[in-house]
């Protein structure tokens, strides 16, 4: 038996020159198992065992011969895959994507296959307020309607994405409710799942949030359901966008235009989970996201920063977008709409406002991008004219 241990250990030593290793559980190695490596050692093990005349010298030149046909054989196939590509390798799964956004109307807009086209460059942080964690001032009344009795505090980017930049005795109950309400629509819609993901803050610990979530996708011509962990789910985070502010361009209707919608994905790419299930086709389609509300928690974001800014104070009178946010009128569209050009992106900001004026137009104006680590659109809303200089 001295002299199958020997043979055993020339095996190994055969595999360790030439590059015969196992499969390692990450696949770095492009190196595959080897399916007859077992067969080799226990035909020799048997050889050895029952026929001594069976010299070692011989074991070792049918072991060589055997791995080196195997290696060159599989080093042949390498260089022919080099060439001319993988022919095992399976294309990438065809990503189907469905976003559903309901109007004010009760129609329903819906896109398929939406994407970022737009161009993206690297924005800079210069003059940007951190709103990591920010506590204002106290204001002494509702910025939103006066009121000065049951005043609580303001989170200016709600509390649920993050939101801990704070207007102290800033919202008495009935417009903290309103507000509140909205948000709260925003909030449980598309972003839920991605909140979750990301482990945000939440006063009531996510309770009742779904931990997974159904993928639909086709594998060799059929149609077929899994429920994934968020974890493991390719997720898309709709942001629609909006016509710009009609203030702005004119025309009679004040309601809110929605002109596309850019998804965001989050998790695993499409494509990866895709390969993984063997799939061929892959279905995303996104909650329902009720704009409105959307574009009226943006306007609250953009006017409370003002307020905590001091900036609110430039303005002739009180803010027209005032009604729109409180929902005692339907023309959000008037104020708030999506700006074009390059999209932005702020790799050290989860969230961005910033405040500064329309110099050509005597208004004053916030630009308010969440997610702005991402590749979001940024939204304009129309704060108000500014007083006339030297008033």
């Amino acid at each position: 038996m001295t002299d199958h241990f020997k043979t055993m250990l020339e095996i190994q030593i055969y595999q360790q020159q030439f590059g015969l290793k196992k499969e390692n559980r990450n696949h770095e190695s492009r190196t595959p198992v080897l399916p007859d490596d077992r067969l080799v050692c226990g035909w020799i093990a048997r050889q050895v065992d029952q026929q001594p005349e069976f010299s070692l010298a011989l074991v070792h030149a049918h072991c060589f011969a055997r791995v080196w046909d195997r290696l060159t054989s599989h080093r042949a196939e390498e260089r022919h895959r080099d060439i001319v590509g993988s022919v095992s390798e399976p294309p990438n799964p065809k990503i189907h994507t469905s976003i559903t956004v309901n109007r004010t109307d009760g129609s329903v807009f819906q896109t398929v296959g939406s994407s970022i086209e737009s161009e993206i460059l690297e924005g800079s942080v210069e003059g940007v307020e951190n709103l990591a964690r920010q506590n204002y001032p106290p204001v002494g009344h509702c910025i939103y309607c006066g009121e000065t009795d049951s005043l609580s505090r303001e989170h200016i980017i709600p509390f649920g994405l993050n939101g801990n930049a704070v207007l102290a005795a800033a919202s008495c109950a009935r417009c903290r409710n309103i507000t509140a309400s909205f948000e709260r629509e925003v909030l449980r819609g598309s972003m839920r799942t991605v909140r979750v993901l990301l482990k945000f803050q939440s006063r009531k610990k996510h309770q009742g949030a779904a931990l997974t979530e159904r993928l639909r996708f086709t594998r060799d011509g059929v149609s077929e359901s899994i429920d994934l962990p968020i974890e493991r789910f390719p997720i898309l985070l709709p942001f629609p966008k909006f016509a710009p502010p009609r203030f702005l361009t004119g025309g009679q209707n004040s309601r809110l235009d929605v002109t596309g919608v850019a998804t965001i994905s989050f998790g695993p790419r499409p494509e990866i989970v895709g390969k993984e299930l063997g799939a061929q086709e892959l279905i995303l389609q996104s909650r329902p996201d009720r704009p409105v509300s959307f574009a009226r928690m943006i306007a609250k974001i953009g006017y409370a920063m003002a307020h905590a800014l001091g900036e609110i104070h430039r303005l002739e009178g009180p803010s027209p977008v005032l009604p729109s946010i409180l929902g005692d009128v339907d023309d959000i569209g008037r104020w708030v709409g999506t700006l074009t050009g390059p999209i932005r992106k702020y790799p050290t900001l989860l969230h961005r406002i910033e405040i500064h004026p329309h110099r050509e137009r005597r208004l004053l104006v916030a630009e308010v991008q969440l997610f702005s680590n991402s590749e979001t659109p940024t939204y304009e809303v129309i704060l108000g004219h500014l007083k006339s200089t030297g008033s």
